[in-house]
């Protein structure tokens, strides 16, 4: 019996090892707005305080 429960501690050992070795702690990569950004330069596109409510 005292072999059964080592075994089965070592096996739940080593898969709680490998269960942590697979987490991914990379950063995500942020989106490009680059586009959004450039639009939002030009002056005569209004701001949200400037635009008009749209009721239909």
């Amino acid at each position: 019996m005292q072999k059964l429960f080592t075994r089965a501690m070592l096996v739940l050992f080593i898969l709680s090892g490998l269960a942590f070795a697979r987490q991914d702690n990379s950063q995500p990569v942020p989106a490009d707005n680059t586009k959004v950004n450039q639009r939002d330069r030009n002056q005569n596109e209004p701001t949200a305080d400037q635009q008009k409510e749209q009721l239909q």
